[in-house]
């Protein structure tokens, strides 16, 4: 019998076996404005400590594909630090002339692959700004002195899904099931619409308002899909939510992400990561997830539909 597969019911997986782009060859060029980045879909962002400016020469794109955001380092008060990782850091601020509390994304351009990460990020949000489930975006600015992009998004205040079931335990199933809810809203605006893959989807990179409202967050390692030939098959995200055929290194499209938030769910439900992770560390975590059934919960602990939200 072939292991089953773990899906939560959206009409995603597509059949079409298409490629993705992730702009692998985004150039940058520093001048005296600021900093240019071209990305390989034709995509160019122009960030001066003035703002952001996009364009593209893309075949088929109008001038309304070009966008302008006007968020200065003078318009921004930078606060204390509020979250750190591979891809930068965020610091809590306040945009003066709207009053606003913002998240600035703080990164440097100098690693290619932060440049990738920086790309991806503002492709994916220039094009939703205000898009429910996916955090706001409200535009960048180039810090000529550190050579850093600032990008500024919404403030959310009530921290992730991570970070409250660490310190409250597990999330009750109907309140779960709302923000689900919200959080399927985000995902299949970008799987249906813009047709991205987020590829780190985890209670971590789920942000929460405080009333309640789930916002999907960092899309650095994002892929777009394009074309109709091989998927993608490289090796990002955080690997204890990668799905059985990221971890094999084979091709993969929208399902990942699904599976990413099969396990989110099961998290947040249990109060606890659904697999065993001090059984053979990280080699013999990628064993369970490849070769074990699928976790589900325990069916006596949850009511059916939970049960069954998870393994459809």
């Amino acid at each position: 019998m072939s292991r089953p597969t773990l899906s939560l019911g959206l009409n995603l997986q597509s059949s079409l076996r298409t490629s993705m782009s992730t702009d692998l060859n985004a150039s940058y060029n520093i001048t005296d404005d600021g900093i240019k980045l071209l990305s390989a879909s034709a995509r160019e962002f122009q960030v001066t400590n003035e703002g952001l400016q996009t364009t593209t020469s893309r075949t088929g794109c109008t001038p309304a594909s070009d966008l302008s955001y006007r968020c200065s380092a003078r318009d921004v008060h930078v606060f204390h630090t509020i979250g750190a990782g591979a891809s930068g850091v965020v610091k809590k601020a306040v945009h003066v002339p709207s009053h606003r509390f913002i998240a600035l994304k703080i990164m440097t351009v100098f690693e290619k692959e932060k440049r990738r990460q920086i790309i991806n990020e503002m492709r994916t949000l220039c094009d939703s700004p205000l898009q429910p489930g996916l955090v706001s975006f409200f535009g960048a600015f180039y810090s000529p002195e550190t050579n850093q992009i600032n990008i500024a998004l919404e403030y959310i205040e009530g921290g992730s899904l991570e970070s409250i079931v660490k310190k409250s335990g597990a999330i009750p199933v109907p309140v779960l099931g709302k923000v689900m809810g919200g959080v399927l809203q985000g995902l299949q605006y970008l799987h249906c619409q813009r047709k991205v893959v987020h590829r780190d989807i985890k209670p971590g990179n789920i942000l929460m308002k405080l009333n309640g409202e789930p916002k999907i967050t960092d899309f650095g390692i994002s892929a777009e899909l394009g074309g109709t030939q091989g998927l993608l098959d490289s090796f990002k995200g955080t690997m204890c939510y990668m799905s059985p055929e990221r971890i094999q290194n084979l091709d993969y499209n929208f399902s990942a992400d699904i599976w990413s938030l099969g396990l989110t769910v099961l998290e947040c439900g249990v109060g606890k990561y659904p697999y065993d992770q001090l059984d053979g560390g990280p080699l013999g975590l990628m064993m369970q997830i490849t070769q074990d059934d699928p976790p589900i919960p325990p069916s006596a602990d949850f009511p059916p539909a939970f049960c069954d939200f998870i393994q459809l």
